[in-house]
């Protein structure tokens, strides 16, 4: 193993030889005053400074100067001073010093100060490397932050494609929507489909515990899985609400993975001419019913999750009568971080604002839960408001208003 090599400079005055002080400990490479070249100085593992009391300002600009441009590598700087002065160490170290010595300094003394400072090197060569690994592993992880931020770009515009989505007035009913997702892209899903020329479906649900594009792509196959009739030669039957969700069910079962993934999830089918509405549910919180007149109501029949096994989702019937609303939500509304079990406050705020027309009414209700609480998920609420043209044909349902039964 070779010596380390201990580099001298010396400033103002001529140095004194101590090649064969430090003989068999380290090589000692001279060099004069002015140094025009800092790279002489690079090989050395120690620069030994030494100056006289006239010159301590060019020696201090010097060590400035060289400490610039030395940057990052390991080379410790023992300035010797001329005597020990509290002004001259507190100068010496501002300029760059790693240790201050008056002189004369004991040969051994001398030795063991740069045995000490050398035995530092191994410690800043592991923590440099260390360093450089950390670095090229950031530089890594922003490449791939970069990555998956440009997919998620990606698949917040084909989300979008299949985005919610509402028509305003079909029949005898109005419908209204507000989506709010938590990020760019969001885990909630919204259909509206239109079965046939008195019926039209309703589909809300949400992907549980799944991060953005896997909660978005999970409601996207959900809708894609959807059959809402079936056609057989010129005529049709419009699937009930429980066996949807039976078959929603099984498809997600049937995606083999080790953790199934959770899907909450309502439908319901409503006739927009008469007002009654088949529906059923699966984990997702309860249609709140907002009557003409009258105390608001929970239609609280459900089931499981979807995704949890082979499970029943009751058909529950309702019939809406004239100025009557139904308010359909994600869970995100219950999941506020100052209200994490927000139903009382969902229907206190919903009575303030019963009497608005149903879009102004969901936008209210929305602006209501959330002004003042931070979203830790998606927000959508779904209104429907049954206006019939005349208030007699609201009177031929046989069904009182808001009032669940079994479907037969």
């Amino acid at each position: 193993m070779s010596s380390p090599i201990i580099a001298r400079l010396g400033i103002g005055s001529p140095l004194p030889d101590r090649s064969n002080q430090f003989k068999d400990r380290f090589v000692v490479q001279q060099h004069p005053w002015p140094l025009g070249d800092f790279k002489l100085l690079q090989p050395a593992s120690v620069i030994l400074l030494e100056c006289s009391e006239t010159h301590l300002v060019d020696a201090a600009d010097w060590c400035r100067r060289y400490r610039s441009i030395l940057n990052e590598p390991y080379q410790p700087i023992v300035w010797i001073l001329p005597r020990h002065t509290p002004e001259w160490v507190q100068m010496a170290l501002d300029a760059g010093a790693d240790v201050c010595l008056a002189s004369p300094v004991p040969l051994e003394l001398l030795a063991s100060q740069l045995h000490a400072l050398l035995r530092s090197r191994p410690v800043w060569d592991r923590l440099r490397s260390r360093a450089d690994d950390a670095a090229r592993i950031n530089a890594q992880l922003q490449q791939a932050y970069r990555q998956m931020d440009q997919d998620l770009e990606l698949t917040r515009r084909i989300q979008r494609t299949f985005g919610p989505r509402i028509t305003a007035k079909l029949g005898n009913c109005q419908f209204a929507l507000c989506h709010r997702p938590r990020s760019r892209v969001g885990g909630d899903f919204f259909e509206q489909i239109r079965l046939d020329e008195q019926h039209v479906a309703l589909c809300l649900g949400d992907a549980l515990g799944r991060s953005g594009a896997a909660g978005s792509l999970l409601g996207i196959f959900v809708k894609t899985t959807l059959q809402t009739k079936e056609i057989v030669g010129r005529s049709y039957r419009l699937i009930p609400p429980d066996e949807i969700l039976r078959r929603v069910n099984r498809e997600l079962l049937s995606l083999g993975m080790l953790e199934p993934p959770l899907v909450t999830m309502l439908y319901a089918q409503l006739n927009i001419h008469d007002g009654r509405i088949d529906f059923a549910r699966a984990g997702q919180p309860a249609p709140l019913l907002i009557p003409k007149d009258g105390s608001l109501a929970y239609w609280t029949h459900g089931g499981m999750f979807l995704g949890m096994g082979e499970n029943r989702y009751p058909t529950k019937t309702a019939q809406l009568r004239a100025g009557d609303k139904l308010l359909l939500v994600s869970d995100g509304i219950h999941q506020s971080e100052d209200q994490p079990d927000s139903g009382g406050r969902l229907m206190e705020v919903a009575e303030q604002c019963r009497h608005l027309p149903i879009q102004a009414f969901v936008d209210q209700v929305a602006h209501g839960l959330l002004q003042s609480n931070q979203l830790v998920d998606d927000v959508t609420l779904v209104g429907v408001e049954f206006a019939p043209q005349s208030a007699a044909s609201s009177n031929s349902a046989s069904t009182p208003a808001g009032q669940a039964t079994d479907a037969r």
